[in-house]
């Protein structure tokens, strides 16, 4: 065997690993997934079903009042699953059972489509951005603009929808304005010394304020691109 063929031979083996490795991604990867897709379904409709009764209009409710035993449920230390997803898992679960009295198959949307989804009402125009989600092969980013584009007001390119972004704006701008820095400023020796309710509490805080500061962001943008 002379230097050529150890070359090709050397060339061939190589392609034949990376094609192995590219399999071995794509498959670890589809299945890391599905196990975790698995797990929040059936999360979602353990809590669906022992603390809203299988009710899917008291889990959609925005009352911070529902079911006094799911608020205690979120308020326990030992809880691994943030509240926040937490929520997100019910939703998604509730949001299965309407999608099924409607006879949707929707087994070709990932949970990451699903969780969009949750933000509108379960109504007719779900339904119709679903079928369009699936039959355009909608990514989660198309899906997600999609969605923000059916939520915003009607009067969009009007002065009232750019007053109202810029009251938005200005709310958060104050917002930050009045934080004070030092209070920002948690060292390790800090952060060890906090009980776990008020490590929960800032964790929450703070989320809340990424979401809406988020928000805002997308909705400035889209204000100016209206211009």
């Amino acid at each position: 065997m002379n230097d050529m063929d150890l070359e090709i031979q050397s060339d061939d083996q190589l392609q034949t690993e990376n094609v192995s490795i590219e399999y071995a991604v794509k498959f670890i990867n589809e299945k890391s997934r599905e196990i975790l897709y698995v797990g929040y379904i059936e999360i979602g409709n353990f809590i669906l079903k022992n603390f809203f009764d299988d009710d899917i209009e008291l889990a959609f409710s925005r009352d911070p009042k529902k079911k006094e035993s799911f608020n205690k449920l979120c308020q326990r230390k030992d809880l691994e699953v943030h509240p926040n997803r937490l929520a997100i898992m019910v939703k998604v679960a509730s949001q299965e059972r309407f999608f099924d009295n409607a006879k949707i198959d929707t087994k070709a949307l990932t949970y990451t489509h699903k969780t969009f989804l949750v933000k509108l009402d379960n109504d007719d125009k779900k339904i119709k951005m679903l079928k369009k989600c699936i039959d355009k092969e909608w990514s989660t980013r198309k899906l997600e603009k999609e969605i923000e584009k059916l939520k915003l007001p009607k009067t969009m390119h009007g002065e009232s929808f750019l007053r109202t972004t810029q009251k938005y704006i200005t709310t958060l701008d104050n917002t930050l304005k009045s934080i004070n820095p030092e209070s920002l400023d948690f060292d390790e020796q800090k952060l060890s010394e906090m009980s776990l309710s008020k490590l929960r509490n800032l964790e929450t805080r703070i989320e809340t304020l990424k979401t809406k500061s988020e928000e805002i962001s997308k909705l400035k943008e889209l204000s100016e691109k209206s211009d």
